[in-house]
């Protein structure tokens, strides 16, 4: 019996020294945990991976683990009580993850794993406790660049969205309102091409700070894009009246906190935001709805010049949408044969008709006859007018080469207007080569408008064109001439055939504002001086036409002779006109 109780002895101490170096080498606690019926808690096995978690020896922790509780992290304490109650009463598998604080008052991550059994006088688990610091590390890392931004530390436009979505879905518009508002830093293109990146991203980290100090408690504080933030304010009032009034208040203090200036690399640094917001009570509606109803809005607010605040309303969505089909159907107008040509004649004081200016004309199924001040604009910012010029200047060069096969109409020029992207094209003037061999029409006849906003915005490059093109024999025109105050001073590097004097300066002076008709007498003036052509536009009256010609100007263009009209009527008038001037 001796010998057989050695023997049993023996083999549990070599079991218990197994057990004792396979635990060991188990990444984490090995243990069992025991809760007694009378609420006691001890560990009647621990692995020594117990001293450095809970800071006790397993001889201790058999004996009294409720200093394993103070170990742990004090918003963890209730709920890994919770917990073993719960598994111990339903005797269901206990997993938990829970923080303890090292000696360093540091926090570990911690995740437990056990099966529980009862026996006569309370519930023991059997289980592992492993140290998932690390892996929470990754896991807060990539939530932090899912939904942060990693400049500023803000909301990222994914998170503003999800929030934005569970506000809504939360709101009840019977309580309050809210609002999305959207801060788009003006110019900020400008900082980082004259002080490098490095200053514009401490500008941006210095708008996010003043943005969040600025904003309401509890609303929420966002980047979307380089140079434009989100804010999302709730608990306003629901009566939208006193809402909008109290936005307007608060938009304006906005403007003016980020509008101080930015103390940068040394310096202080002075920059604008443009603010565009739109009101929200309506669970029904979308965070990508809404976003898009700010972003409309600050897009006005930018289109104003800047550094203002605008306040989204339904018109502004409608005329999104009106712009919308309007660019789908320019995009269609040439293939489906909807753009014609108007011309309008110029005439001489002694009543020679010298040329006419082609016109382009939009005639939409859908949205009726377009103006061009409404689809030209839209045509240059959508590239559309690279196509449409194409078209426009084969058109009146073919016009072109049938007038000049009739004698009393060979002399007559042809004025084409030609926009900035199509004359800085690399192949613009192997186009209008191609016009002129094309249709063999006398290249002198043809004449190119330019604005002068088009000219200064590369003068070097702009002037090294007209001489190439000009060396084909055909002429320029500058178009709108002093609407810009700024040309007189380049006019005599500029390769100029002809001047045209804008028609605002023609009414306005013949009513009365005589600062304007000083500004004609100077135009006529300098391009007398260069030996330039000179016509006048929007001339309606007789009176204007007095005026015209008191001050030098001998050639008019206007409706007091003759409106825009198809090529076929244009031909018409001028016959008619010629027949006239003949018999009379």
């Amino acid at each position: 019996a001796e010998r057989s109780s050695d023997v049993a002895n023996e083999q549990a101490r070599i079991l218990s020294t197994r057990l004792e170096r396979i635990a060991s080498r188990v990444p984490g606690l090995v243990y069992e945990f025991r809760l007694g019926d009378d609420g006691s808690f001890t560990f009647p096995y621990a692995s020594d991976a117990i001293r450095d978690i809970y800071r006790i020896s397993p001889e201790q922790a058999s004996i009294d683990a409720m200093p394993v509780l103070l170990v742990l992290h004090p918003d963890d304490r209730e709920s890994m009580r919770q917990s073993i109650y719960q598994s111990a009463q339903h005797l269901s598998p206990w997993q938990l993850e829970y923080r303890v604080l090292t000696e360093q008052n540091e926090v570990r991550w911690l995740f437990g794993n056990a099966m529980p059994e009862r026996d006569a006088s309370g519930v023991r688990w059997s289980g592992f406790i492993t140290d998932i610091s690390q892996r929470k590390a990754t896991e807060q890392h990539i939530h932090q660049l899912a939904f942060f931004d990693s400049l500023t530390g803000l909301y990222n436009r994914r998170k503003v969205q999800q929030s934005l979505q569970d506000l809504c879905t939360q709101f009840d518009a019977r309580k309050q309102s809210g609002a999305v508002i959207l801060v788009d830093v003006d110019n900020f293109k400008r900082i980082n091409d004259t002080q490098g990146h490095k200053a514009g991203d401490e500008l941006l980290k210095q708008v996010a700070q003043r943005l969040e100090q600025f904003a309401p408690p509890g609303s929420i504080c966002g980047r979307l894009s380089s140079d434009e933030f989100a804010l999302l304010v709730i608990d306003l009032p629901a009566q939208l009246p006193l809402t909008q009034y109290q936005l307007q208040q608060f938009a304006d203090e906005l403007l003016k906190a980020l509008a101080q200036p930015y103390a940068i690399s040394g310096h202080y640094y002075s920059s604008s935001v443009s603010l565009g917001y739109c009101v929200f009570n309506d669970t029904s509606v979308s965070a990508d709805e809404l976003l898009k109803r700010a972003d409309i809005a600050v897009s006005h607010a930018k289109a104003a010049g800047g550094n203002c605040q605008v306040m989204f309303e339904d018109e502004m969505y409608q005329q999104i949408q009106q712009r919308f089909a309007m660019e789908n159907a320019l995009a269609k107008a040439v293939a489906l044969n909807q753009l014609s040509l108007h011309y309008q004649p110029q005439l001489t004081d002694t009543g020679r008709v010298v040329g006419v200016e082609a016109l382009l004309r939009w005639h939409c199924p859908e949205l009726g006859l377009v103006s061009p001040a409404e689809f030209i604009p839209l045509a240059e910012e959508t590239g559309l007018i690279e196509d449409i010029g194409f078209w426009v200047l084969h058109q009146a060069c073919q016009q072109l080469q049938q007038w000049q096969a009739d004698p009393l109409l060979a002399a007559v020029t042809m004025s084409v207007n030609i926009s900035a992207r199509q004359f800085y094209l690399p192949e613009f003037v192997s186009i209008v080569q191609q016009c002129i061999e094309q249709y063999q029409f006398a290249p002198q006849h043809l004449m190119l408008e330019l604005t002068e906003s088009l000219i200064l915005a590369d003068l070097e490059d702009a002037v090294a064109r007209m001489q190439q093109i000009k060396q084909l024999g055909v002429k320029f025109s500058m178009d709108d001439f002093g609407t810009g105050y700024s040309s007189l001073s380049y006019l005599s590097r500029l390769p100029f055939d002809e001047v045209k004097i804008d028609q605002y300066f023609v009414r306005s002076g013949s009513s009365g504002q005589p600062r304007d008709w000083v500004i004609v007498d100077a135009i006529v003036g300098i391009a007398n001086t260069y030996g330039m052509k000179l016509v006048a536009e929007g001339v309606e009256t007789a009176a204007q036409q007095a005026l015209l010609r008191q001050s030098g100007c001998r050639c008019y263009q206007g409706y007091l002779y003759a409106k825009p009209a198809p090529a076929a009527d244009t031909e018409h008038w001028i016959r008619q006109y010629l027949q006239q001037q003949t018999t009379s």
